[in-house]
């Protein structure tokens, strides 16, 4: 990939009203442009959301983390340049769900083998994989990693992201795709290779590998946060990855197809929030 730097990003992400004007003497002696940039940085909705992608000391096929985006895992919540964000991906995708779901869900969290810790272990894995970095783990993972980091999905593929934060300023919303890679086609430039969004999933059991349904809304969700805060990169594919005892599956989807689930998902949870 060549390096692309958005140029009115190149100093603040925006653009023409970067947030040191506040600040500036020569436009506080002027009310009306002060009052302009003020409430154009309160709002925080208008101006280009638009980030540079790759900075001169970092691998060049990397994606630089988008600037004064935090993620806190505590709270499970997002803040950009100190404000938080109102909401998150999980929040807007679980406004459906019922208490009885719900109840399950947490009745098989906790634990050494709750899936709260098969998961923090088996991304982990999978992250440090496409990184090409050393890892060890516990061997009880064993059953899911060796299918996984074996599956041939993950061979000739280049890696842009992995555990990228991403957000949408306009719906104050933030969220974490689990990886972003390139799959390198022999003869082809870099910039028609194609771009692939995934997120994995782990399961308990094969019986929970073939009913494991794909994340669609939840991948158009980081398609359309990434499309912001990374404008250059286009996504040509999605997959939710399922990791099981045994067996990996890999279930593929248009972008598109993802984008208009996430849009329903998020009209349901608008309507569901309170009138101010």
């Amino acid at each position: 990939m060549k390096q692309q730097v958005d140029p009115a990003g190149a100093g603040d992400a925006d653009g023409p009203f970067p947030v040191n004007l506040r600040n500036d003497p020569g436009v506080n002696q002027h009310s009306s442009v002060r009052d302009l940039v003020q409430f154009r940085h309160g709002l925080g909705l208008l101006g280009c959301q638009s980030m540079p992608i790759v900075g001169t000391q970092r691998n060049p096929l990397m994606l630089d983390p988008v600037p004064d985006l935090e993620f806190h895992e505590g709270l499970h919540r997002y803040r950009w340049r100190g404000e938080w964000l109102a909401h998150n991906v999980s929040d807007v995708l679980n406004v459906d769900m019922t208490p009885f779901k719900r109840a399950m869900i947490d009745k098989y969290k906790d634990g050494p083998d709750g899936w709260a810790a098969r998961g923090t272990a088996i991304h982990k894995a999978l992250e440090l994989h496409l990184l090409d970095e050393p890892q060890i783990v516990d061997d009880k993972w064993s059953p899911w990693l060796d299918p996984l980091l074996d599956d041939s999905f993950f061979r000739g593929v280049e890696t842009l992201a992995t555990e990228y934060r991403v957000m949408d300023r306009y719906k104050s919303l933030g969220g974490s795709f689990d990886f972003l890679i390139r799959l390198k086609e022999e003869g082809l430039e870099p910039s028609k290779q194609l771009v692939i969004l995934g997120d994995l999933k782990t399961v308990s059991s094969k019986k929970a590998i073939a009913a494991r349904k794909p994340a669609t809304a939840q991948l158009g969700a980081y398609c359309s946060l990434l499309s912001l805060c990374q404008p250059t990169i286009t996504v040509g594919m999605c997959v939710t990855v399922v990791s099981g005892p045994e067996k990996c599956k890999v279930i593929k989807q248009d972008p598109e197809e993802c984008l208009k689930a996430f849009q329903q998902s998020w009209e349901r949870f608008s309507a569901e929030q309170p009138d101010f």
